[in-house]
């Protein structure tokens, strides 16, 4: 007779987002913070991919892609203007630091104005939920460091130019970032 799955580990909730790259790892890595302390979390290049495209998505809801663009571009304005400006905080050894390790799963959530990643590793289950404007520039964030480490992730805010769809018309080959469904 099998045994029933452990359950579910209770999600931790965190109030600072943080986003970094590591050469040697070549992954982005995540770190939430809140008074209490600080987790950290390796992304890999797909699910950068995936956690782009499927939030923005969310965030989009039933604008056109012209109008969730421009959505886009205004709550990132003073981001782009200032840089990130935000110094990243060393850690505290006083505080409880942990390492979630690879995140296995991504749940994204996008309601009544929050919205909401749930980070899952093997062993734990960590948060972080803001406002759609907030959103906007954590998503931002993460775009603005996958280009800094050079994985050329196409940003799903950005409208093809009619340069792009003339090429397309024409038949030559158009770009095409991979589709999934579910869960980043």
């Amino acid at each position: 007779m099998d045994k029933p799955a452990p359950p579910a580990p209770a999600t931790q909730w965190y109030s600072t987002f943080t986003v970094g790259y590591s050469d040697s790892e070549d992954r982005v890595w995540i770190r939430l913070s809140s008074p209490e302390g600080d987790v950290r979390m390796w992304i890999t290049r797909r699910f950068m991919s995936l956690i782009l495209q499927k939030s923005f998505g969310l965030l989009s809801g039933g604008l056109s892609p012209e109008q969730a663009a421009a959505q886009h571009e205004q709550c990132v304005a003073d981001l782009r203007a200032n840089g990130s400006g935000v110094p990243s905080p060393e850690f505290d050894p006083g505080l409880q630091n942990k390492n979630l390790g690879l995140v296995a799963t991504v749940h994204l959530n996008c309601q009544a104005g929050v919205m909401s990643w749930v980070f899952e590793s093997a062993a734990d289950s960590v948060g972080f939920r803001c406002d759609i404007a907030s959103a906007h520039q954590v998503l931002e964030a993460l775009f603005m460091r996958q280009q800094q480490s050079g994985w050329a992730i196409a940003a799903p805010w950005v409208l093809p130019s009619s340069h792009d769809l003339g090429k397309a018309a024409a038949g030559a080959p158009a770009q095409a970032s991979a589709g999934a469904t579910g869960q980043a």
